[in-house]
């Protein structure tokens, strides 16, 4: 896959597509370039924190770069976003996991840290274990929030959870799309700032439990740049909004 110097690349056929639109299908036009490059990063980070398969571990040096060369791109374009391409830097270390483990043991290390343990898996990536009020009827309550937020705003998904980090993420991408498709950017600027602050707020908790836990030091500096990210996507939003 050959990189460029345009955020243009967009190779959408590299991505599991997790959510869809549930209503019409909108008609395709041209984002601004800001909310191209916001919309691909939140992407290409949902991407990269999924478990890698086979043909991801292929193609990880590409996302790695696609999610790089978006991050250079948006701090370009807005202070706010200082130093983020710097921390998008530091998640090439994910493939010296690889070449250090070996594929097998770099995917079973990833399940072992992210997906199963006893009692739980020690950085589990959903945001109901991140609550502070705990207990199935939370939990519950959290999902079906979460879901009408989804169906609310015309998506929808299949076969997943929906409080899974990449899921959450790429969520914001579909809004930030929807947003410049529909020709109203500001009505999903508010629901962006909305769902971050009310169900992207416990990044900086996951951050904190992967440094203490995970021995995948790329995912170390992946989580740290996804949590530092949002943090100055919200401060972008929310200036936005009150202007």
């Amino acid at each position: 896959m050959e990189q460029s110097d345009s955020i243009t690349l967009n190779p959408k056929s590299a991505f599991r597509n997790r959510i869809r639109l549930s209503n019409k299908k909108l008609k395709g036009i041209s984002m601004n370039e800001m909310a191209e490059l916001r919309a691909m990063l939140y992407k290409y980070i949902s991407k990269l924190v999924d478990y890698p398969y086979d043909d991801d571990v292929r193609k990880m040096d590409d996302y790695l770069s696609y999610m790089i060369q978006s991050a250079e791109q948006l701090e370009e374009k807005s202070e706010i976003y200082k130093d983020i391409s710097r921390t998008a830097g530091n998640s090439r270390k994910i493939l010296k996991d690889i070449e250090r483990l070996g594929v097998d043991h770099f995917q079973a290390e990833y399940v072992s840290t992210f997906e199963l343990g006893h009692p739980k898996a020690p950085c589990p990536l959903y945001e109901r274990e991140y609550s502070r009020q705990a207990g199935a009827e939370k939990d519950l309550e959290t999902l079906n929030e979460i879901t009408q937020f989804y169906f609310q705003y015309g998506a929808d998904i299949e076969n997943e959870t929906a409080d899974f980090l990449p899921v959450e993420l790429e969520f914001v991408s579909f809004l930030i799309t929807r947003g410049e498709e529909e020709g109203a950017p500001e009505k999903y600027q508010k629901a962006q700032l909305d769902f971050i602050e009310n169900h992207l707020s416990w990044l900086n908790n996951l951050y904190q439990q992967v440094k203490d836990r995970c021995k995948l030091i790329g995912y170390v500096c992946l989580i740290g740049m996804t949590d530092n990210f949002v943090r100055k996507d919200y401060q972008f939003l929310k200036q936005r909004t009150l202007t």
